[in-house]
């Protein structure tokens, strides 16, 4: 077999562990930020997608060696990706061979999307959630109610007539960075104020002004902070009437 077309099947084999891991990492999402997703350009990303490669080979693997004795429902030949690597030259592979290269590399994706959700789910259950969301793990996973959410208040670069411009809104969405720290922030139903430094402590000034929606990037805050708001649904049963 040509290195070309070696090359080339290798990489295709890879593909199953990539999916497994961003599988993995879209599972841990929640409503306002999604996992960060280590970069395949590092030590780390390669690691890890390697690690998840070599899982879903070797399940689909021990698959295909236990179905490769049953007789066939359909009739076609059977979903093996590993088959052209036995080949001694190109003039060797047949269509058969092609099609269960084909099969083999689907049912690899279909495998490697429920090998990344498994472990996910085993993850978020027995795990730490830090694994998904880093430093803010707290705050991210502790929003879980349908009525919480969480608010950001962002003190900006802007200097106000002696005071620090800032904003408070519901967080919508969170952008971060690949050490997963908050990069950039989208806030709705935002209010204005300003944090005056006068005297022992500071004093926040309402401006009465509201935004609806906003969005900002770390080159523009000095500092950010979150509150997780927990909303307390009332379980009382209203009185029948009549």
């Amino acid at each position: 077999m040509g290195l070309t077309l070696l090359a080339i099947l290798a990489t295709a084999l890879l593909l199953p562990g990539i999916l497994a891991m961003r599988a993995y990492y879209r599972a841990g999402r929640v409503a306002e930020a999604d996992p960060v997703f280590p970069p395949l350009s590092g030590v780390e990303g390669l690691a890890q997608a390697g690690m998840c490669c070599i899982a879903v080979h070797a399940a689909y693997a021990i698959i295909l060696a236990g179905v490769a004795g049953l007789p066939p429902l359909i009739p076609l030949p059977l979903a093996d990706p590993y088959a052209v690597f036995a080949l001694h030259s190109n003039a060797d592979l047949t269509r058969d061979h092609v099609i269960g290269l084909l099969l083999g590399l689907i049912w690899l994706s279909f495998l490697a999307d429920l090998t990344g959700r498994g472990a996910a789910w085993l993850g978020k259950r027995y795990g730490d959630p830090g694994v998904f969301h880093g430093p803010l793990a707290d705050i991210l996973t502790l929003n879980v109610g349908p009525n919480d959410f969480i608010n950001a208040y962002v003190l900006t670069k802007t200097d106000v007539e002696g005071g620090i411009l800032g904003y408070q809104g519901t967080v919508v969405s969170l952008i971060r960075d690949a050490d997963r720290f908050p990069v950039k922030v989208v806030m709705r139903n935002v209010a204005i104020f300003y944090l005056e430094l006068a005297g022992d402590r500071p004093r926040r000034r309402e401006v009465g002004e509201s935004i609806d929606w906003i969005a900002l990037s770390s080159e523009e805050w000095r500092n950010i902070a979150f509150r997780v708001i927990l909303v307390e649904e009332d379980m009382d049963d209203p009185s029948p009437s009549g």
